[in-house]
């Protein structure tokens, strides 16, 4: 069963292609697998690999909001915080940096464990929230709005 599927990612990485292979297949045959298999899939990512190659650039809330997810999804299979995607957009004030900073670790923390989205590392990851996005803030002075999720950062957690 899985033979096909390790098949379609050896076809990417085959030396000699003559076409270039980019790192965004690598999605998409994993989508393809997801929904092959009857996993919940979320076309998100596809979309923003798709906007991100025609030029858009992201604004800070939606590098937040990415980070958060990744923060979410440690230690945590995705499609457990897939579910409650619309209920972590609202327990971060939509990806108001402000009013996320006007909170505690362990308002996060709380409402994060009530909709069972925590990890092992929870809380020290909300304990360190206003820290990643001070180092957010900091790329993004650096290397321009937009830039945030094109550089790599060591984030705190």
């Amino acid at each position: 069963m899985y033979k096909k599927w390790l098949e379609r990612l050896k076809e990417i990485d085959e030396p000699g292609c003559v076409r270039v292979r980019r790192e965004s297949e690598y999605l998409f045959v994993m989508r393809d697998y997801f929904v092959e298999h009857g996993m919940k899939y979320v076309e998100t990512i596809d979309n923003k690999v798709t906007a991100r190659k025609a030029s858009k650039t992201y604004g800070f809330s939606e590098h937040l909001q990415a980070m958060v997810y990744s923060l979410l999804s440690a230690q945590r299979p995705w499609a457990e915080v897939v579910k409650h995607l619309d209920e972590i957009d609202g327990i971060f004030f939509g990806y108001d940096a402000k009013k996320i900073l006007e909170q505690t670790d362990t308002y996060f923390v709380d409402r994060i464990r009530d909709i069972k989205c925590g990890n092992r590392n929870i809380h020290d990851q909300m304990k360190y929230l206003p820290d990643n996005i001070a180092t957010l803030r900091s790329i993004e002075k650096e290397y321009g709005r937009g830039s945030v999720l094109g550089i790599s950062a060591e984030c705190r957690y």
